[in-house]
């Protein structure tokens, strides 16, 4: 068996390499490390790092553009997937490896895990269940997709799929849509190697930072348009709600219905209920704190918010209320439907309370 593993790194060190030669290679395997750096100002290491192949891109290209320069740089059967941030177990080629040989699969997902929270931010980020499908191998059998941190690929069943150009450089869907394309071409779903195993840091030191959320949304905004089937309607979220409030407002002192400072205080009033459903429900199942409800409110608001930029930027009006099946199983749709229903209900309420009373 012969495996190629393919890192796109912007901030390239030594550590990285430390980290990788950890992994130990069954005696029958055959591992090659192909790490694209795509960050053309950083100098490369003057001496070579055996078994190691650096390349380095002459311009940025974006992570996923990176890994289709290193899945064309390499030629082994199988395609392993890894990012530059992550600690891999020392049996994680070991373990896909076993599995490989009992099985018949395109690919097969690992599972990559966070470390506990570090602080308010991170907890709220574990709150949000924004990072669910990290460690989802470790509960499912199957799934049609996995991220990029961990996940080994077929080279035969890949084909000439490689990760599209069209998803943006920062990142953002390019991942499912590669997954999707390769199961729908294969008839076959990816299984889970839940015992291979990842662990990933917490970005930036687990600082503060909502931009990342909001970019993986808008890119995740074209994966209704390239595969319509995972595709349904759902009412609005915080971010839509804000946006219909705003208009609604606007539109209200046109027409002398309203006042002018309407436009600040409805959405503020939205957000505000916002926050008082994620207490109620964060209380109820993990932690009553009004803090940490805020800090849900904001990462998820982030999320909602870069989808619905994504779809504003292409002028796709009628895409606001769309949304993407992630399972690709339709089994999580009814529950979003009604939690979106509560909490629309709760915006509208609020709303009409303060137009009401002021």
């Amino acid at each position: 068996m012969s495996i190629d593993v393919v890192i796109p790194s912007y901030n390239f060190n030594e550590k990285l390499i430390d980290r990788i030669k950890q992994i130990q290679i069954p005696k029958d395997v055959i591992v090659k490390y192909f790490v694209v750096i795509d960050n053309p100002i950083l100098k490369l290491p003057e001496h070579e790092i055996e078994g190691i192949t650096l390349i380095k891109n002459d311009e940025n290209k974006g992570a996923h553009i990176s890994r289709n320069v290193g899945i064309e740089a390499g030629n082994g059967e199988w395609i392993l997937f890894l990012d530059d941030d992550i600690e891999p177990e020392p049996d994680l080629i070991m373990t896909y490896h076993d599995v490989i040989k009992e099985n018949d699969a395109p690919g097969y997902i690992g599972k990559t895990s966070f470390p506990d929270p570090c602080n308010r931010f991170t907890q709220a980020v574990m709150d949000s269940d924004i990072l669910t499908f990290f460690p989802l191998a470790e509960t499912r059998p199957s799934m049609w997709w996995g991220v990029t941190a961990n996940m080994m690929i077929n080279r035969k069943a890949m084909g000439d799929i490689r990760f599209d150009k069209r998803f943006p450089k920062a990142g953002g869907g390019e991942d499912i849509d590669l997954c999707l394309r390769i199961c729908k071409r294969t008839d076959k779903e990816f299984l889970t190697a839940p015992e291979a195993m990842v662990s990933h840091g917490w970005w930036n030191r687990g600082k503060f930072g909502l931009k990342r959320f909001g970019r993986w949304a808008y890119g995740d905004s074209r994966l209704t348009i390239l595969h319509p089937e995972w595709k349904y309607y759902n009412f609005p979220n915080v971010a839509e709600s804000v946006l219909l409030g705003f208009i609604g407002s606007m539109l209200a002192y046109y027409l002398e219905y309203g006042e002018l400072w309407w436009l600040l205080g409805v959405p503020f009033i939205i957000i505000s209920a916002e926050i008082f459903s994620e207490f109620l429900r964060l209380g109820l199942s993990k932690r009553w704190s009004l803090i940490n409800s805020a800090l849900v409110v904001a990462i998820r608001g982030t999320n909602d918010t870069g989808r619905l930029l994504g779809n504003l930027s292409r002028w796709r009006i009628h895409g606001i209320f769309e949304r993407f099946d992630y399972f690709c199983t339709g089994e999580s749709i009814k529950h979003e439907r009604k939690m979106a229903f509560m909490k629309m209900t709760l915006h509208l309420t609020s709303v009409s309370l303060f137009i009401f009373f002021a």
